[in-house]
Order: structure tokens, then C-alpha cells, then sequence
């Protein structure tokens, strides 16, 4: 760190280390004073030029031949690069801890999911048809209505649980980052009190980004609800800022995980309380709130964590207690197109009725439920809780249904092994899979298999009617 030079015949304080002369002294007369056989210190030290290193420092008394201290011999080991490595192992590691809780979490979601899922339609479904059998103004309609909002209250907290441990599909098509800042500036200004000065700062020209328009969304919508938690009841600001930014090859200053490219960078900064180190470590823990009891689930955060690593991009956090916090987020620019691709053309919903539809699940109660419901469409429906049952009835008469609804979760067989069977004993006919838990991997299996749809558990009888009748419109096989 310095020529041979630059260090004979100087003290400290010539050698242009003012910042740390004082206590060189200070180490150099406990050396003598006490006798220290040894003494090892890892310390900065600010050269000259600015720069900052790390040393290892011995010093050890030096005698004459009489046996007194006559100085002290110190020797100094530049160990900048080996801290630097320590530094960015130690980050390694809390990545890997948080991508291993994260998949932890997301096991247990997934596990969780079929079974919860399972009671949700059941709740819901037939709270649906309660209300359909209701006569208008009947005194039970108000709380229908209350369980069928109860129910996609909860249908919404697993929704989050599989979007934080990135288990929930994506949709991405390009879209336009100001259009999604400017329609959730729209909904959240009817939302925040007066209190908040809200202002959004959007960079002209910015480039689109590839991304689900409604998780950005969600994205959006969570930092700002935070942020305005975060400002409790003072008044104080929130800004909402947009605009695109170079990653160079060299990424300085570090942003981890984000190559080299050009990003879309949303920034939602706040007034409000600020948060300390301790909790900045365990922002993103699912569960982990600095909220009261009763005023969030810690779900939040944990759930943009997982939006932003679904789409190749990066999160950082600033937060100061009594100054505010700071969230960026990096998602990836996209290239314009001169077009956008116009979608296929869906049939027009009309009713239909009479198809003759095979039902798989596992689930006694959902099994009956959606017997219900389809009978109450107007269909004929058989069911069946095991794939064996369903497929030798199947075997009997290959033409005696028009469409299959199966689970993916069945015993012995997944529905796509179910549905590859089907195809086999009936070429063509329309299958419907159903899961609590769809991800983009299962959308592709089942396309590439020949499956119509999939739908994600509870199914909302709007849903299904719907899903029933593309089918229909599309003539069955």
C-alpha cells in the first residue's frame, strides 16, 4: 500500500496518516508501557489518495541488549481483498438463508394449499348456491354475502402465500411502467387521507418493462400502503418515482444479482418512522411486521420480494429510524414493439346447457359441491373420487361425456396422467384441470398435453360457467 519510501525515517503523522495517528501512538505506548509481548489489530486506514484499506496490524516491544524497551516493532499486512471476500461470502450466505427460507415456506404453501383450497370452494361454492336459491330480500342474504367476502378474503391471503414464495404463475406481456405508477397513484390518492402529500415524479420516455401488469401493481400498491402505515398519524410525504436506468458491466455501486443491462427503477420513499438495522435485516421474513397486532400479517413485503425475484430483477432498502426508508425496485427494460400482438378472439359467453360432464376429486365435499353446481347449470354430471372409478366408466362408453373437470391431485395419478389417459381412451375430449396450486411450468405441461384450461382453486362459479361454455362455444371435441 505504500513505497519503501514513502515509510523510512517517518513517523506516523509524516506518513500522511493523520486520521489514525493518534491512536498508533496510543497502541505504541501501551506496547511499552505494559509490555505487551504481542498485539494484533484489524483496522482501517485511509491512505492519502482517499482510498481505504484494511490492515492487520502486530506490534511487539523492541529491546536492547540490556533487556530494555527501546521502541516498538510494528508490521502492518494489507488484507483489504481477503475482508472484501469475507464480505461478499457473508452476503452469499444470507442469500442462500433467505432463498432456503423462502423455498421452506413456499414447500409448507404449496402443502397447505390443496387442502385449504379445498375447504375454501366448498365454503364458498355453497354459499353461492344458497344465494341462487334465496329468494330476493331473504333474511339470510346479507350473510351469505358476508361468508362469500370472508371466503375470498382468505381465497386472497393463499393467493399471497404463493406469490411470495413464487409458486404463483406469471402473465407478462409489455407494459407501460407509467400507465400502471399513474393508475395506482389514481387508487391510492382516493385512499390516503389529507394528511399525506402524495406526488408522483415520472421520467419522460420511459421504456416498457416485460413484466404481469397486475403484480407490478401489487408491488406498487404494497410500498405505498407501508409507507403510509409507516407515517402512523403525522402528516408527511410519499413520493412515487419512475424512471429508467443503465446497469453498467461493472455494476457501481453494487446492486446484488442485477447484470449488466438497462432496468426500470420504481422508487417509493416516505417521511415516516424509519426502520432500525435489526429490522432491516428481517424485512422480507414472511410473517416479520413492525405493525401492531391486528394491523397486518407481515405478508407484504415478503410478497414483493417474491414479484421482483420472479422477474429477474432487484429490491434495495434505505430506512433511517425518525427519517423515513427509501424502497427501490429494478425490474428489466423491454424492448418496444412497434405493435402490441392482438390477443386470440375469445367466443362470446352464451349460455349453454345439457353437456354431460365427467367430475374428478378426491374431496367428498368438493366432489358434491360441484356436482351441484353443474346440475344447477343444466348439465348431466357424474362423479367420481378415485381416477381408477372414472376412467373404467370412461372405458365403458369412450362417447358418454362431453367434458372431464379433474383435479391435479388425485390419489395414485395427477390429472395430467389422468388426462393423457383420457386422451388415449378419447381422442379430443375437452378436459379441464384443477389445482390450488398453478404455477407456470403446470400451464405448460397441461398445454403441451392438450388440456383446455386450468383453473385455480376455489373456482368462483362465474369461473366455471365460463370455462364451461368456451368450451361449449368451441363445439366440445
Amino acid at each position: 500500500f505504500a513505497a519503501p519510501t514513502d515509510l523510512i525515517g517517518k513517523d506516523d503523522y509524516q506518513m500522511g496518516w493523520h486520521a489514525q495517528a493518534d491512536r498508533y501512538r496510543a497502541d505504541d505506548r501501551r506496547i511499552i508501557e505494559e509490555d505487551t509481548t504481542r498485539l494484533h489489530i484489524e483496522e482501517p486506514l485511509t491512505l492519502s489518495n482517499g482510498t481505504t484499506i484494511t490492515l492487520l496490524t502486530s506490534k511487539t516491544p523492541l529491546r536492547n541488549a540490556a533487556g530494555e524497551i527501546t521502541g516498538v516493532l510494528g508490521t502492518y499486512l494489507d488484507i483489504t481483498a481477503r475482508k472484501e471476500a469475507e464480505a461478499a461470502r457473508t452476503h452469499l450466505e444470507t442469500q442462500l438463508r433467505q432463498a432456503q427460507k423462502m423455498e421452506a415456506i413456499g414447500t409448507l404453501a404449496g402443502g397447505i394449499a390443496h387442502d385449504f383450497n379445498n375447504i375454501l370452494g366448498v365454503i364458498l361454492s355453497n354459499a353461492q348456491l344458497a344465494a341462487l336459491d334465496s329468494a330476493p330480500g331473504h333474511p339470510a342474504a346479507e350473510s351469505l354475502a358476508e361468508i362469500t367476502a370472508a371466503g375470498q378474503r382468505a381465497k386472497a391471503l393463499v393467493e399471497q402465500i404463493l406469490a411470495f414464495s413464487r409458486q404463483q404463475p406469471t402473465h407478462r406481456r409489455i407494459v407501460d411502467g407509467p400507465a400502471i405508477v399513474t393508475e395506482v397513484a389514481r387508487f391510492l390518492k382516493a385512499t390516503l387521507p389529507a394528511s399525506v402529500d402524495f406526488v408522483t415524479e415520472l421520467e419522460p420516455g420511459c421504456p416498457p418493462i416485460l413484466a404481469d401488469a397486475t403484480q407490478v401493481h401489487q408491488i406498487l400498491v404494497n410500498l405505498v400502503t407501508n409507507a403510509w402505515h409507516a407515517l402512523g398519524d403525522q402528516p408527511g410525504r410519499i413520493r412515487l418515482g419512475l424512471r429508467s436506468v443503465p446497469v453498467p458491466e461493472e455494476n457501481l455501486p453494487p446492486i446484488p444479482d442485477l447484470p449488466a443491462g438497462r432496468y426500470v427503477r420504481f422508487t417509493v420513499s416516505d417521511t415516516g418512522c424509519g426502520m432500525d438495522s435489526a429490522a432491516l435485516k428481517r424485512i422480507f421474513d414472511p410473517f416479520f411486521t413492525t405493525k401492531p397486532p391486528g394491523q397486518g400479517t407481515g405478508l407484504g413485503l415478503s410478497v414483493v420480494h417474491g414479484i421482483v425475484q420472479q422477474h429477474h430483477g432487484a429490491i434495495q432498502v434505505e430506512s433511517q429510524p425518525g427519517v423515513g426508508s427509501t424502497f427501490t425496485v429494478y425490474l428489466p427494460a423491454a424492448a418496444p414493439v412497434p405493435t402490441a400482438v392482438p390477443p386470440g378472439a375469445e367466443p362470446a359467453n352464451r349460455p349453454t346447457s345439457g353437456l354431460r360432464v365427467l367430475v374428478l376429486d378426491d374431496e367428498e365435499a368438493l366432489l358434491q359441491v360441484s356436482r351441484r353446481l353443474l346440475t344447477r347449470l343444466g348439465h348431466r354430471v357424474e362423479g367420481f373420487g378415485q381416477p381408477a372409478a372414472a376412467l373404467a366408466r370412461l372405458r365403458e362408453d369412450p362417447g358418454a361425456f362431453d367434458l372431464v373437470i379433474t383435479d391435479f391431485n388425485m390419489p395414485g395419478q395427477s390429472g395430467l396422467a389422468i388426462a393423457a389417459e383420457i386422451f388415449r381412451l378419447r381422442p379430443g375430449l375437452p378436459v379441464l384441470l384443477v389445482s390450488g396450486k398453478v404455477t407456470d411450468d403446470l400451464r405448460r405441461r397441461a398445454h403441451e398435453l392438450g388440456i383446455r384450461e386450468v383453473l385455480t382453486k376455489p373456482v368462483a362459479l362465474h369461473d366455471l360457467t365460463a370455462a364451461v361454455q368456451r368450451v361449449a362455444a368451441h363445439g366440445g371435441s
